[in-house]
């Protein structure tokens, strides 16, 4: 038991954002945010999905 729960947080992307500002702003290093959402390069967001919503995990 113990341990902390893990939930699953979206962040919708705006246009201009930087994964540096949404680390920061959600208290998570640059490197984990970019290991949640598979990352090839962190320099880079880019929609993955056809659909207009635009997301990163936290």
């Amino acid at each position: 038991m113990g341990g902390k729960a893990s939930k699953n947080v979206y962040y919708f992307l705006k246009k201009g954002d930087t994964l540096s500002e949404i680390a920061k702003a959600h208290n998570v290093s640059v490197d984990k945010l970019a290991k949640l959402n598979k990352l090839e390069n962190p320099n880079l967001l880019i929609k993955k999905d056809k659909s207009d919503k635009k997301h990163a995990w936290l």
